[in-house]
């Protein structure tokens, strides 16, 4: 829904970031194989034509969170993942609260995210401002399409990522500090799954 700036709204903006939002972007391999009818809530249907990837993220600092209003931020970070339902799902971290600290609050935590078809992933970060009676909102966020090892759109090392407000206009001077980790090949997860599909061939 365009009228409403919220989180899918917010993932699309990421998505087709990838072809320059000029309104394009080709879909993965897995979906054009005319042979395999592909189902993104059946892992059977791609897995053997994906190359999985296991992400490890610092969250490492971040500066110049304004909240709306008058007041200073008690900011932390949500990390989620939006793809299919392998990925959406379990792949939903967040930060501890570093209270009244939105100028140049600081984290250093370590999250691990597993993604079973980076393809059609795209990596979401919200700041979100926790008030005295602990209720959250947003007042930034990012979002980023991973793509894959052959043509990577998200790529490891230390990385200053630019923030938008929820109307996915630029924050002006307002960033997140993080070091990413990237690892392609069999995570714990993919690796299940290719044990139930040759259980399945076996019966």
């Amino acid at each position: 829904n365009y009228q409403t700036n919220d989180r899918p709204m917010w993932v699309n903006y990421g998505k087709f970031f990838t072809n320059g939002r000029c309104g394009y972007v080709e879909r993965p391999l897995c979906q054009l194989n005319t042979k395999v009818k592909f189902d993104p809530f059946a892992p059977l249907t791609w897995a053997k034509q994906v190359n999985p990837l296991e992400i490890k993220i610092k969250i490492i600092s971040a500066r110049h969170l304004l909240k709306p209003g008058k007041g200073c931020a008690s900011p932390y970070i949500h990390i989620s993942c939006s793809g299919v339902e392998l990925d959406s799902t379990p792949n939903v971290r967040r930060t501890k609260v570093v209270p009244t600290n939105g100028f140049r609050p600081t984290w250093n935590e370590m999250v691990t995210l597993e993604v079973s078809m980076p393809e059609l992933a795209v990596l979401t970060f919200t700041v979100f401002d926790e008030d005295q009676f602990g209720d959250s909102n947003a007042i930034g966020q990012a979002s980023l399409p991973i793509g894959t090892q052959d043509q990577p759109l998200l790529q490891s090392g230390y990385r200053s990522v630019q923030l938008l407000n929820t109307y996915s206009d630029e924050m002006e001077m307002a960033s997140i500090l993080i070091d990413i980790t990237m690892t392609y090949g069999a995570t714990k997860r993919s690796k299940e799954t290719m044990k139930i599909r040759e259980d399945l061939s076996h019966r």
